[in-house]
């Protein structure tokens, strides 16, 4: 009897140790400072002895809080992390100071020299939109901009007219007339009987009033000052790569790419070609491409704000590829250089 009941006492108290590990495992969870859980797989083996627990760490990153490191043979059951792109809004203003190219092969050489000189560059100004998809060190730029260029017109125009006046010219003309007489000597004659003459000079002064028609000519010469500041107004629509340099608060970026200029209108005055002393319209004396291109090169900073804003300045240097003038002998081509301030406004993430 007392063996029978040793037996029911030991088999209660093994299933009571199996129960009481099997709860451990599943439930005891321990934890460290270093975030480290330890979770226990519990094998079970069909053997007299009881089975020892294997310890598997699953380590969590705060920087990386989708990464868990899981020994090799857990990783097939860890879904790969999707890429992430963040959208950013830009709007801000540009300061450019233009400088024009007259190119080509003018009919006269000197009304080229003439037109390059009668307009001079003023500082003008862009509005920009802008959206800006990051992903890494990469960023992509396109949006839409509001583009105004001015120049300083500058002509003085001179105008000569001939004149002819007609006119007498007095003067007074003095004549001398000198005259020998010669005269015969009475008394001689008498007393001597020889005939004796002598010459009297006689002297006759004679005076005109006279006048000669005369013609003169002369020129009168007429000058105007013409100052305009003309306007060309363009729509762009950049497309612009850039590579970022990360430190703190801070990014630099490097910027290369093409901007697509739409022109919307003109207005001042240039000198004609075929009259080079002729003043015309812009609009009536040239036609304009509708689109034309410029080459973009740049650097700049964005400073970190908030979680979502910051503060962007850049600098910047635009090529132009072709002319703006179409069907026109001259060439007129717009290179600029400036400064771009403004905000920069983060939208969202891009997963793909």
């Amino acid at each position: 009897m007392k063996k029978n009941l040793s037996v029911v006492i030991f088999i209660l108290m093994y299933f009571n140790l199996l129960y009481y590990n099997k709860i451990q495992a599943q439930d005891t969870i321990y934890e460290y400072d270093t975030i480290v859980e330890y979770i226990y797989e519990t094998v079970y083996e069909i053997e007299d002895t009881l089975p020892e627990p294997e310890l598997i760490p699953i380590v969590f990153d705060d920087t990386l809080k989708n990464k868990i490191e899981l020994p090799s043979k857990f990783s097939k059951q860890i879904l790969p992390e999707k890429k992430q792109a963040e959208i950013f809004f830009n709007t801000g203003f540009s300061g450019i100071y233009p400088n024009f190219q007259f190119v080509g092969k003018p009919y006269d050489l000197n009304t080229f020299i003439i037109k390059k000189k009668t307009v001079s560059p003023v500082i003008s100004y862009s509005i920009n939109t802008s959206l800006d998809i990051i992903y890494k060190n990469s960023s992509l730029n396109t949006g839409i901009s509001y583009r105004q260029i001015y120049e300083q017109f500058r002509y003085t125009s001179i105008f000569e007219t001939p004149d002819t006046s007609y006119y007498f010219d007095y003067f007074t003309r003095t004549e001398q007339e000198i005259d020998t007489i010669w005269y015969l000597n009475l008394d001689t004659l008498l007393q001597t009987g020889d005939s004796v003459y002598f010459p009297l000079l006689d002297t006759n002064y004679v005076q005109y009033n006279d006048s000669v028609r005369a013609m003169k000519i002369d020129t009168i010469r007429n000058s105007k000052k013409i100052h305009n500041l003309n306007k060309y107004s363009f729509l762009q629509i950049p497309l612009i790569y850039g590579h970022r340099f990360y430190y703190k608060k801070y990014s630099m970026i490097a910027e290369i790419g093409l901007i697509t200029n739409f022109i919307l209108n003109s207005q001042g005055n240039t000198l004609s070609l075929l009259y080079p002393f002729e003043i015309k319209k812009i609009e009536d004396e040239n036609k304009f491409l509708l689109v034309s291109f410029s080459v973009h090169a740049g650097l700049g900073i964005d400073y970190k704000l908030s979680e979502r804003l910051f503060l962007n300045a850049k600098v910047f240097y635009r090529k132009g590829v072709n002319s703006i003038y179409k069907d026109y002998p001259i060439g007129y081509i717009f290179d600029e250089s400036g400064f771009y301030f403004g905000l920069k406004y983060k939208l969202g993430s891009l997963r793909f």
